[in-house]
Order: structure tokens, then C-alpha cells, then sequence
């Protein structure tokens, strides 16, 4: 599936895990040049304008245009096209070169006048991953909707990638990370605005700070924080 997008100096961007790729700028030179496995999403992008675009079914792209068997060391394109492959046999493995029965997918697709990493990023995180439901009451006694927050972090920069209950009861364990390549303060709040308490910890919960409300990310940093639930 092609996505020739048209767009004045442009460059690509794909999301992997942990972090966003320029497109044969600070993609490790002799990585895949071909095909590139796709997390969330893929950017189009230049000064003033970004396509975005992914899905949860076929992550497998190729990028810039069909250059198979090219074998780039560094990566280089002509033009900011986008090939989705469906289906692909040219692995040269002894995968079979056909598969029988039905195949769903579906995309996601917007354009936005926000060229930010933050933005791909919520877009393709809020696309990729499903909406939950539960059950909730009716409402309270003025028939105003129930809601709850229970922690929120302004910066729309720092994405929350896991949230998991620590093995110390009472605490949650997040890992976020800074988007857009700039220095940022961590602040959790309630909804009512209260500051949480939080220690920075290490992959496996060990403190590396003492409990602090205000924590600086520098660019691209990525970190595991501990929340103090009340």
C-alpha cells in the first residue's frame, strides 16, 4: 500500500521502541535501510506541516521508496513516500511465498500544522493502543457525571510508557520518557492539583533519589520514576 505524500523538504520519522528515528540521520549507520519495523507510527514532516500515519496490524515499512536489495549503508530517499507492506515474501529465509484465508488491517491517518515529536507521539499511542471501558455509576446526586483522575503529568512532552504496581505495596512504578528534545520538569498531580511525592529509581525499583515532588528530564531522557499513592 503506497502513501506518496507530496511535501516541500521533508524528512521521515518512525517511532521504535524507546525513542523516535530520523530516517538516515540518527539511524545507526548499517541498520535495516529497506524495511524499518514500526511501533506507533510513521512522520512525514517538514516546518510546517506533518502527515501521520501507522497501524496495529502490519508494522513493516519501507521508507523513501521501493529500494529492495540496495542494502544502504547510510540511509538516503529522493522523495518523503511511504510503502506499507501487507504481505511480504522477500525474506530470504525459507518462509513460503504464499498464504491462504482472509487478512483485516486498518490504518491510522492525520496531518497536523503541530510538526512536534509529542504530537506524532499521542497520535500514534492514542490510535494503536485500544480505549478501555468499565462500568461506572450513574452519577452523583446533582446528575453530574462521575469521573477520577488519579495522577496526571502536564508536559505533554513526557510520555508515560508503563505504569505497573512496584513489588512495594502502595507505590506504582513508571517509566517516562521526554519527546521532543527538550529540557523538561516532571511535576504529578492529582486531580485536585495536589503534587505527588516520587523517587527516581532504576529499572528494578532501587532508589536513586530521595522523595521529591520536581524532577528536570534532559533531552531525550528516559527514566523509571516511583509514585507514592494516597
Amino acid at each position: 500500500m503506497a502513501f506518496p505524500f507530496k511535501l516541500d523538504n521533508a524528512k521521515l520519522y518512525f517511532d521504535v521502541q524507546g525513542g523516535v528515528v530520523s530516517s538516515g540521520e540518527n539511524q545507526i549507520e548499517g541498520t535495516a535501510s529497506d524495511w524499518n519495523t514500526v511501533q506507533n507510527f510513521v512522520a512525514v514532516r517538514n516546518g510546517d506541516t506533518q502527515f501521520i500515519l501507522g497501524s496495529n496490524e502490519i508494522p513493516l515499512f519501507q521508507l523513501g521508496g521501493i529500494r529492495t536489495g540496495q542494502f544502504q549503508r547510510r540511509k538516503t530517499f529522493d522523495k518523503p513516500h511511504v510503502y506499507s507492506w501487507v504481505m511480504n515474501n522477500y525474506w530470504t529465509t525459507n518462509f513460503r511465498a504464499y498464504q491462504e484465508g482472509e487478512f483485516q488491517w486498518r490504518y491510522y491517518l492525520t496531518s497536523t500544522d503541530d510538526t512536534s515529536n509529542s504530537m506524532a507521539t499521542r497520535f500514534g499511542w492514542g490510535s494503536r493502543v485500544p480505549i478501555y471501558a468499565r462500568a461506572m455509576s450513574g452519577g452523583k446526586e446533582n446528575r453530574h457525571p462521575v469521573d477520577y483522575s488519579a495522577f496526571g503529568i502536564e508536559n505533554v512532552n513526557l510520555l508515560m510508557t508503563s505504569c505497573t504496581p512496584s513489588k512495594e505495596e502502595g507505590y506504582l512504578l513508571l517509566n517516562i520518557r521526554e519527546t521532543d528534545g527538550e529540557k523538561t520538569e516532571l511535576t504529578i498531580k492529582n486531580i485536585h492539583g495536589v503534587l505527588f511525592d516520587f523517587q527516581v529509581v532504576n529499572v528494578i525499583g532501587e532508589p536513586l533519589s530521595g522523595f521529591i515532588t520536581s524532577h528536570t528530564f534532559t533531552p531525550f531522557e528516559n527514566k523509571f520514576i516511583k509514585v507514592r499513592l494516597r
